[in-house]
């Protein structure tokens, strides 16, 4: 699960944004805590296929292509748990 930095991959922490507890801070930076995870998965493969781009700067665009198939799911396992 990719809830750390990953350097290798130039992945920040999810926390660097959305928050320790994942609870968000606002529109830009949304909660991903208790986020269904099949909303989770279907929102990283969006942004990843460059179907959603409302990230100004795509940033979660660029960062979801550096994403598996593993970590995305992963991610949002463990997002879903967090209630």
């Amino acid at each position: 699960m990719q809830r750390l930095p990953d350097n290798a991959l130039a992945l920040p922490a999810c926390a660097n944004c959305h928050g320790r507890a994942g609870a968000g801070s606002g529109p830009l930076l949304p909660a991903l805590a208790a986020q269904p995870a099949a909303y989770t998965i279907s929102q990283l493969e969006a942004f990843r296929a460059d179907e959603r781009k409302n990230d100004s700067d795509s940033v979660m665009r660029a960062l979801a292509k550096r994403l598996s198939n593993v970590d995305i799911k992963a991610l949002a396992g463990y997002y879903a748990a967090m209630r």
